[in-house]
């Protein structure tokens, strides 16, 4: 069976950090502005990521 390349596992995981507190800010603002409660899942498919 051949390995399946996907997209992000060329990404270094410093890129793959800032992406997921770049999103975490984002929900935190978020939160603040409209005083609402924001929940995030994240799914990280390999172990190496982050």
């Amino acid at each position: 069976m051949d390995n399946i390349c996907f997209p992000f596992q060329s990404m270094t995981s410093d890129i793959l950090k800032g992406i997921r507190n770049g999103l975490l800010k984002k929900a935190n603002d978020l939160s603040f502005l409209c005083d609402a409660e924001v929940s995030i899942i994240l799914f990280l498919f390999c172990s190496t990521c982050i």
